[in-house]
C-alpha cells in the first residue's frame, strides 16, 4: 500500500485548508493519522494510507425519440411573395453576371482591369440602392400585414 501525506492528499484533491474531523475522514479505503486540520503552509505529519478505488459505474441514460414539428405558418401575401421571388430573380441575375466579369478579369491586360473594376464599383452602388430598395418595400409591406391582423390575447 502506498503511504501519502494527508497535505498531499488534500492538494492534489483540492481541499487544501479544509478541516477535516478524523472520523470523517476515515473510510474503507483510507485511514488518517495525526493532526487533520490543513493549511496550506503547515506540514501536517502522519501518512495516509490509499488503498486501490473501484472503477465508476458506466452512466446511465434515458434517452427520448425527439420529434420537432415546425410551426405551421400562413402563406404569404402575393404582394410581398412578388416581391421576395423579385429580389432573388435580380439576385440570381448579380450573381451570373459577375461570373462572367470575373472571367474577363482573369484574361484581361492590367488596363482593362482598371476599367473593369471602376464599372464593377459602379453596379455596385447602384445594386446596394436597389436592394436598399427592394428591402424598404419588403418591411412596409410586412409593417402593414402585422397591423392589419388582430392582436394575440384580444388586445
Amino acid at each position: 500500500m502506498k503511504h501519502m501525506s494527508l497535505k498531499s492528499v488534500l492538494l492534489a484533491a483540492g481541499l487544501a485548508g479544509v478541516c477535516v474531523s478524523p472520523v470523517a475522514a476515515q473510510t474503507a479505503e483510507t485511514a488518517v493519522t495525526g493532526p487533520v486540520t490543513v493549511k496550506p503552509h503547515i506540514i501536517v505529519r502522519g501518512p495516509i494510507a490509499v488503498g486501490p478505488t473501484a472503477p465508476l459505474p458506466p452512466p446511465t441514460t434515458t434517452t427520448r425519440p425527439v420529434t420537432v414539428t415546425p410551426p405551421v405558418l400562413p402563406p404569404l401575401p402575393t404582394a410581398i411573395q412578388t416581391l421576395i421571388d423579385q429580389f432573388s430573380a435580380n439576385r440570381d441575375a448579380l450573381i451570373a453576371a459577375r461570373q462572367a466579369v470575373v472571367a474577363q478579369l482573369k484574361a484581361a491586360a492590367p488596363a482593362d482591369r482598371a476599367a473593369i473594376i471602376a464599372a464593377l464599383q459602379a453596379q455596385n452602388k447602384d445594386l446596394i440602392a436597389q436592394q436598399r430598395t427592394l428591402a424598404k418595400e419588403i418591411r412596409d409591406q410586412l409593417r402593414q400585414l402585422r397591423k392589419s391582423q388582430p392582436k394575440p390575447g384580444g388586445g
